[in-house]
């Protein structure tokens, strides 16, 4: 017998909203480092031509951590812009599954079991006033 929902699916949706947690992150991280080397290069830069050996220590201590920090936000901000989250993939995976067929099965169990519950309460009813009316007629 096959499972309802597949069990690598609920875990592969906690997956999913973690990675896109730690984009996040690591979206954040990188665009303040990213902000603070443009504010320091303009500042360096406009310093005059008296800093120009300034500058350039500016910029070559920043050079290694440069391109690792640009791939870095450009990976994060893909995965955070296009990875749907959890709430998506559990639509797209219903949407997946839902037919005519399908709704039209659950509409008629609705009905009957909608019938049998309300025989049921309606029976219960009956019995309690049979109940209360036995009870009347010893007294």
């Amino acid at each position: 017998m096959n499972p309802i929902v597949s069990p690598f699916f609920i875990y592969f949706l906690t997956l999913i909203n973690n990675l896109i947690g730690v984009c996040i992150f690591l979206l954040v991280v990188s665009s303040i480092a990213l902000f603070v080397y443009i504010v320091g290069y303009a500042v360096n830069k406009g310093q005059g031509e008296n800093y120009e050996g300034e500058l350039k220590e500016w910029v070559a201590g920043w050079k290694f951590a440069l391109k690792p920090l640009l791939i870095c936000w450009i990976i994060a901000t893909t995965v955070v812009v296009f990875c749907p989250g959890k709430k998506t993939l559990i639509a797209m995976y219903i949407t997946k599954h839902l037919t005519y067929d399908t709704v039209e099965k659950a509409m008629t169990v609705g009905k009957n079991t909608k019938d049998e519950l309300k025989k049921d309460v309606i029976d219960i009813i009956e019995a309690l006033n049979n109940r209360k009316e036995n009870t009347n007629e010893n007294k």
